[in-house]
Order: structure tokens, then C-alpha cells, then sequence
């Protein structure tokens, strides 16, 4: 153990020294730069920072958005009739009036794609 009375004494000069709590001084005032734009964040804030980098999630996003909007408004993503069909379409292949074309019961496989999304939208999100 050392002796005290050679211990050097380090003192912390005036313009450095801490202010008094409330002073309205901000905490972080002698900090470079850098060190203020790295302050700590959370975990939300540290998964945001690293998926908005990516491209595979923007692309991700992008798709949902557009599943979202077909199960809200599928009356704008199609004009056939999910519901009633015609015996006389029955099994007809994809066309540019049917894209999936037509069931056994004459009905549009892309109507009913379309307006079935929204109770696998609403099942996915109480699940």
C-alpha cells in the first residue's frame, strides 16, 4: 500500500467541473459529437435502427402493406363476384377476365383469393 501523503492529488479544472443538478446545463455538453449521436436507446430503437438498413424488409413491408389493403378494400383489387357463378365458366383456364380462372362451380379463383384474405388478415393479427 502506498504512502498518502505521495499519492498526486487530481484535481478537475473549472470549466469541466459538474453542475448543480437543475442547473438546466445539458448532461452531455462536453461530449464529442459522435458520443451524443451514439447515446444509449432501447431495444425497439436498436431493432429499428438495423431493420430500416435492410433492403429485404422494406420489400417485406411493402408486400403486407398491399395484402392489408386487398382484405380492407378487395372490391378495388377485383370485379368478379366470389359468391355466384356460372356452371357455364366451370373449369375454365386463367384468362384476362379470370387471372386464377374458374372453379367447378363457375366461380372467379382470384375474387375469391382476394376476399378470403381478409379473414386470414384478421386470424394472423388475433393470433
Amino acid at each position: 500500500m502506498g504512502d498518502p501523503s505521495t499519492a498526486s492529488i487530481v484535481s478537475t479544472p473549472p470549466a469541466t467541473m459538474p453542475t448543480e443538478a437543475g442547473s438546466g446545463a445539458p448532461t452531455n455538453a462536453g461530449l464529442p459529437e459522435s458520443a451524443r449521436r451514439d447515446q444509449p436507446r432501447g431495444l425497439l430503437g436498436d431493432a429499428w435502427r438495423d431493420l430500416r438498413r435492410k433492403p429485404l424488409f422494406w420489400i417485406s413491408a411493402a408486400f403486407i402493406v398491399v395484402f392489408v389493403l386487398m382484405a380492407a378494400f378487395p372490391s378495388l383489387f377485383t370485379s368478379g363476384d366470389p359468391v355466384n357463378g356460372s356452371l357455364s365458366r366451370s373449369r375454365m383456364e386463367p384468362s384476362a377476365h379470370a387471372w386464377f380462372g374458374y372453379d367447378v362451380q363457375g366461380r372467379d379463383v382470384y375474387a375469391r383469393t382476394i376476399y378470403g384474405a381478409r379473414a386470414s388478415i384478421v386470424v394472423a393479427l388475433l393470433s
